[in-house]
């Protein structure tokens, strides 16, 4: 059984750490605890990297060089690969771009933290600009009526500045971008990457930066988890 979690996990792949922004899935022994009850191996990982399987197998992309994803829904995960091999860091945790610090940030974070570009440039900070300045807009609908307008202006600028970091700090062959808040209607994308690419460095990586975006689907990470067992098969 292969599981995807939102959660930093310890380096064995067998503990949830910290679960952010799903409540009671922290510091738990996960994988051994449904070993025995299934009595059948049991792997867990994070629920972006399960993504990240599938979405290089569906954009056939090599798994050589460096490619990055980043997948925007209630927080922001991010997946780091390098010649085919997930980092995973010293201590399992590594890829935490949704927290890292940002300057002039204040909000509380459901890491424990504050300031963290999670509230900044989210699926909760959406919910939060949608209460506060749109109320009377569905969450869903916020850039279909609103794009390119006031707060929803400067979440794009903040998420381009993440973006533009992650890519001039690892000049990737390629970023993946997707999740919830992308497949959102009405998503500006080419307002998006034409921020991101003012502030990559120049000439490279911004010269010949390839985006590719993760298809919409709720089957992909079942098919990622799937595609972990064979990983570990082979």
């Amino acid at each position: 059984v292969a599981i995807g979690f939102p959660s930093t996990l310890d380096n064995t792949r067998k503990r949830l750490l910290s679960t952010p922004n799903l409540k009671g899935f922290d510091n738990i022994d996960i994988a051994g605890r449904l070993e025995n009850i299934l009595s059948c191996p049991v792997t867990i990982d994070r629920d972006v990297n399960m993504l990240f399987r599938h979405d290089i197998y569906e954009l056939g992309l090599p798994r050589a060089g460096v490619q990055v994803a980043v997948y925007v829904g209630s927080g922001i995960g991010c997946v780091i690969s390098i010649n085919g091999r997930i980092l995973r860091g010293r201590n399992g945790v590594a890829a935490e771009l949704g927290h890292i610090p940002m300057r002039g940030a204040s909000a509380a974070c459901g890491c424990g933290n504050y300031g963290c570009a999670e509230t900044l440039a989210s699926g909760i900070r959406l919910s939060a600009i949608s209460r506060e300045y749109f109320p009377g807009t569905p969450a869903g609908e916020l850039f279909a009526r609103h794009a390119g307008t006031g707060a929803l202006d400067v979440f794009i600028d903040d998420l381009a500045i993440l973006l533009a970091t992650v890519i001039n700090l690892l000049d990737p062959d390629s970023i993946i971008l997707g999740g919830g808040v992308m497949y959102m209607p009405g998503f500006p994308f080419r307002d998006l990457e034409t921020r991101v690419l003012a502030r990559a460095r120049r000439p490279y990586p911004a010269e010949g930066l390839v985006f590719q975006y993760s298809r919409a689907s709720q089957e992909k990470g079942v098919l990622g988890a799937a595609l972990s067992i064979f990983e570990l098969e082979g």
